[in-house]
């Protein structure tokens, strides 16, 4: 029997994600596809018992694709379009996710609701251990964070979500205490419904082995912050250190290449670690006056190495080429005062032919000693990519 696989990416990864994962899979084929995410349809399993999993850094999460749900709107969900005719273009939809009165009218939702009840129950996998209901994200990062995607969930969104909730503990597809969309335990088997428009749902599942996976839609879930973040760069060092499971520790030292404005530096403060910003622009007020905040208005290569010697993590996030980003790196960790326990790097992708050089990077960053090196495209990178390496 053929199974397929979803896997999700970065709104306009798509052709490099069927690519490298065809490579690594070639009696896979193409199934379905739309800005944000891609499925597969996978060799019977009796043929191969080959790991499908997908292997990369573009992938954000994936899992077994079940079946998909599609009801016929009762309106048009947008003025001027015809009634489920017309494919609703990835900024389009958002907006109307925002909208809590347009987010589809309340017969096509119950609708919609029945149809994926009735499509879990005729699985017969009985009942899943937890529930993660998303929305495939088809558009990228907006470089002020305010505008960042899935940060805040519109009203009429939260009320689909419970009533989905509800709807499935009611026929015990989901424990009676099930919390959607809360970050699912190590060996859980969890239900995905894909939001892929707003009248079509794709009907899902995994098992949780990877950090991601815990998360719904492979989406780090936000948490409040007492002061405002300063940048987008705040959102994605939080991201890295939960992906990478890094053990940063109160009191530690973590340095910084390209620190400005300083959203990386306010998130690495918040958590008690003393930081050093090395950057020859201006740091925010919020980071700057902080008690265990340094700045050091140099660029990385004219950084005194005496300054650098209590590093415990170095990090990069400036807007160079990958090739002069690394030159820096390897010039500090070579020398002998400066020993950091990892590296947490963001590579600037200018044209995404560079990936082609992922696996030389990551050789050479093992050649310093940092055996254990991993990458991924995080939620809130946009055409970059994190590489992470500890010893």
């Amino acid at each position: 029997m053929a199974e397929y696989l979803f896997l999700t990416c970065q709104a306009g990864m798509e052709s490099l994600v069927k690519a490298e994962y065809l490579s690594q899979v070639p009696t896979a084929r193409l199934a379905f596809s739309k800005r944000g995410i891609v499925t597969f349809k996978l060799p019977d399993l009796a043929e191969s018992n080959r790991n499908h999993r997908p292997r990369g850094i573009l992938p954000r999460t994936y899992g077994t694709s079940l079946t998909h749900v599609q009801v016929k709107p009762k309106s048009s969900p947008t003025p001027g379009a015809e009634s489920g005719s017309k494919r609703i273009g990835a900024r389009q939809f958002h907006e109307l996710l925002q909208d809590a009165m347009q987010f589809g009218d309340a017969a096509t939702t119950r609708e919609l609701i029945q149809a994926t009840i009735a499509a879990a129950e005729q699985t017969q996998l009985g009942s899943w251990d937890g529930l993660h209901v998303w929305v495939r994200d088809g558009l990228l990062p907006a470089t002020n964070w305010s505008r960042l995607p899935n940060l805040e969930l519109p009203i009429g969104w939260q009320r689909f979500v419970v009533q989905m909730t509800e709807a499935l503990q009611a026929k015990n597809l989901v424990p009676p205490n099930t919390r959607c969309n809360q970050n699912a335990e190590y060996g859980q088997r969890v239900l995905d419904l894909c939001l892929v428009e707003p009248n079509q749902l794709i009907v899902g599942q995994h098992q949780v082995q990877h950090s991601f996976q815990r998360w719904s839609g492979g989406v780090i879930p936000p948490v409040p912050s007492a002061v405002p973040p300063i940048s987008r760069a705040y959102f994605k060092i939080r991201e890295a250190v939960s992906w990478a499971g890094l053990d940063l520790r109160p009191g530690q030292t973590c340095v910084e290449i390209g620190s400005a404005p300083g959203g990386s530096c306010q998130w690495l403060l918040e958590q008690d670690l003393k930081v050093i910003g090395i950057d020859p622009a201006e740091i925010d007020p919020t980071v700057i006056n902080h008690p265990n905040f340094t700045h050091i208005r140099r660029r990385g290569r004219e950084v005194k190495r005496q300054d650098l010697k209590n590093c415990d993590w170095l990090l990069s996030d400036a807007n160079l080429p990958p090739n002069y980003v690394l030159d820096t790196i390897e010039d500090l960790v070579r020398h002998p005062l400066i020993k950091p326990k990892g590296l947490v790097l963001t590579l600037k992708l200018p044209d995404t032919k560079l990936l082609e050089h992922w696996h030389s990077w990551t050789e050479r960053v093992a050649s310093w000693g940092y055996t254990n090196t991993r990458g991924r495209q995080l939620v809130f990178n946009r055409q970059e990519v994190c590489l992470v390496a500890t010893r």
